[in-house]
């Protein structure tokens, strides 16, 4: 069959819908993506994928391109992991069968709804889209690729600033309500240079200022990796010991790559957002009574300022303890 998946953004949800792409593929259907400027810079190294994604933007005139663009490719399936009213509207006027799943409005868009079951991370949900092909598979083979560039521009990198120890962390959020503070980062950041590991900053270009600011408050030289493309961000993190952030993309990237992670959670439930049962991945989460919400600002986030980096840091080391003698 002819699939088209979309997934137009964050990049977190298109990595993890990245094991759907690859049971599909497993099943010898002919696979395209629709996805936003963002998605194409993470998939356009996969080396089965690249030639098979459509662009979307937000506009009017481009959604009508790429409604046309749709039809053109006269699709057999059509499968919506997203089902907003962008990419509903999209599949109404795709000319072809649609999938999603089951909500009271979404009869009006798609031809056809699936009844959703919980099953937790977001990956595995993903997966139940499956059963249109009558197929139960749940591994989570993730897919996401480095260039030959983007690895020799991150191994020049290294080799210059002599980082053998290499701890990737992401300190950044859109959401305050997922983003400890930069203060409490710089503080673990330094126990663990005192440690012997070697700390490199990551940040979207939008966000160098912040991580700039905060790296003022560190007592050592901890390094910033600036210029950084989606393909230099997979290639940095595969090379890492472990990788430390909020609940964002860069987690999601050592997930898939299968580099140990730790990751502070804020707001968001570390239910549909960490691999369940995988001793390589660990978070922390203080556990007020109103965690998780879906606030996207809060006036005191207390759940992210009440989890002090003394705290974080013993449970970190503890991890990291563990992960070194399995």
């Amino acid at each position: 069959m002819k699939i088209l998946v979309i997934q137009l953004r964050q990049l977190g949800d298109l990595i993890l819908t990245t094991p759907l792409f690859s049971r599909l593929l497993e099943l010898n259907h002919d696979l395209y993506i629709l996805t936003e400027k963002l998605g194409f810079d993470l998939l356009k190294n996969d080396p089965v994928l690249s030639d098979k994604i459509i662009i979307s933007s937000n506009s009017v005139l481009n959604e009508l391109i790429t409604i046309k663009k749709i039809r053109k490719e006269k699709f057999d399936v059509i499968i919506d992991c997203m089902s907003n009213l962008r990419t509903a509207t999209i599949c109404k006027f795709s000319g072809t069968q649609s999938f999603a799943f089951n909500k009271s409005w979404r009869k009006y868009f798609y031809t056809n709804l699936l009844d959703y079951e919980d099953r937790g991370y977001s990956a595995y949900d993903k997966l139940q889209f499956l059963k249109i092909f009558n197929d139960d598979c749940d591994k989570l083979q993730f897919r996401i690729f480095s260039s030959d560039s983007d690895d020799k521009k991150v191994e020049t990198f290294l080799e210059k600033n002599k980082i053998k120890n290499l701890i990737t962390i992401s300190i950044t959020h859109k959401r305050q309500t997922r983003r400890w503070p930069d203060s409490y980062y710089i503080e673990l950041a330094d126990m663990l240079k005192q440690d012997g590991f070697d700390l490199v900053f990551t940040a979207a270009k939008s966000e160098y200022h912040y991580v700039e600011n905060a790296l003022k408050l560190s007592k050592y030289n901890h390094f910033f990796y600036r210029d950084s493309s989606v393909g230099e961000l997979v290639s940095l993190i595969k090379r890492a010991l472990l990788h430390i952030g909020n609940d964002s993309a860069p987690k999601h990237i050592a997930v898939a790559l299968g580099i140990p992670s730790f990751t502070i959670f804020g707001a968001s439930n570390p239910k549909g957002w960490h691999p369940p049962n995988n001793l390589l991945h660990d978070y922390i989460q203080l556990g007020i009574v109103c965690q998780p919400c879906s606030k996207k600002e809060c006036e005191k986030p207390n759940c992210l300022l009440e989890l002090k980096p003394k705290q974080v840091y013993a449970k970190l080391k503890n991890f990291m303890e563990n992960l070194w003698v399995q």
